[in-house]
């Protein structure tokens, strides 16, 4: 589990999420494909064979999060009600990224007017949102600072089958 927590009593708390919900569903004839939608994802269906089914979402939802980094988007979070039969793990840096876009956006800040908050240059906050781009840990650290949310990175242990 990663996160953004609170570093200070009055620091805002912005959660980067590594995983996502994923309703899956099998066919009707035969059982052997499943069809696999995410509720707070908009628009994103994929499907394929049953025993391939957890592969093929996680490729779905990597793209569909990375389509809506490099839109200028930053996909919103969502409330999610009901069982999930399925969760897929998205990748931390890719997460990250998410978050401090909606976290930077939450704020009312262009990049150019972050990079002058943080005195990192704007070619680096784009690249930081850019899902192509690796980041060091202290240019996030900064610019979480100026956004007003903790980085705390952790690990989450899975829960036996």
């Amino acid at each position: 589990m990663a996160s953004f927590g609170p570093g200070e009593a009055d620091r805002r708390q912005a959660h980067i999420e590594t995983r996502e919900p994923c309703d899956t569903e099998r066919d009707q004839e035969g059982w052997t494909q499943a069809l696999a939608t995410f509720p707070r994802c908009e628009g994103l269906v994929t499907g394929g064979r049953l025993e391939e089914i957890e592969e093929s979402a996680k490729d779905a939802l990597v793209g569909w999060l990375k389509a809506h980094l490099e839109m200028g988007n930053a996909p919103p979070p969502r409330s999610v009600r009901g069982k999930r039969v399925l969760w897929v793990t998205v990748p931390l840096a890719l997460a990250t990224k998410i978050a401090l876009r909606r976290a930077r956006l939450a704020k009312g800040l262009t990049q150019t007017e972050l990079a002058e908050q943080t005195s990192v240059k704007q070619p680096v906050i784009a690249r930081l949102e850019n899902s192509d781009h690796d980041v060091k840990l202290a240019t996030l650290e900064k610019i979480a600072d100026v956004l007003g949310v903790g980085l705390k990175v952790g690990s989450a242990k899975r829960k036996a089958a």
